[in-house]
């Protein structure tokens, strides 16, 4: 997996180098990233059979195992509950207003105009995980 942090101008470039290095999933968080550049990078990875990519996202989390990307790790603990969202801020939101719940993981998809994940990819592969039991 790879995070990119870096300014839009250089997105295109840095997430290229991720797909050129094989890195079969590559979270975005930098925003306003010219679309022009997103449709690239999609093209890029879906020609190498990967055409899962997240951008312009809060990341992901599995709290108390790992947080990839500017989720706050203390607004909620590990539970049961699989959170999709296009919002960084409803994915907060979520995440606090049911901490008591806890999650099993947290992602956010981002609201691009050029999809690399949607809901239906996030929901299968939530389907797909085995769900860890609360401690």
């Amino acid at each position: 997996m790879s995070i990119v942090f870096v300014p839009p101008k250089f997105t295109k470039g840095a997430v290229l180098e991720a797909i050129d290095a094989g890195v079969p999933l590559v979270v975005v968080i930098t925003e306003g990233v010219p679309v022009h550049d997103t449709a690239a990078f999609f093209r890029a990875r879906a020609g190498r059979g990967h055409p899962d990519h997240r951008a312009q996202l809060p990341g992901l989390i599995s709290p108390g195992r790992a947080n990839a990307g500017i989720i706050p790790a203390d607004i909620a603990g590990p539970g049961r509950i699989g959170l999709v969202s296009k919002s960084g801020t409803l994915t907060y939101q979520m995440m606090y207003e049911l901490r008591e719940y806890g999650f099993t993981t947290a992602i956010g998809i981002g609201g691009d105009p050029i999809i690399g994940t949607t809901h239906i990819d996030a929901l299968r592969a939530f389907e797909t995980t085995p769900t860890p039991t609360r401690s």
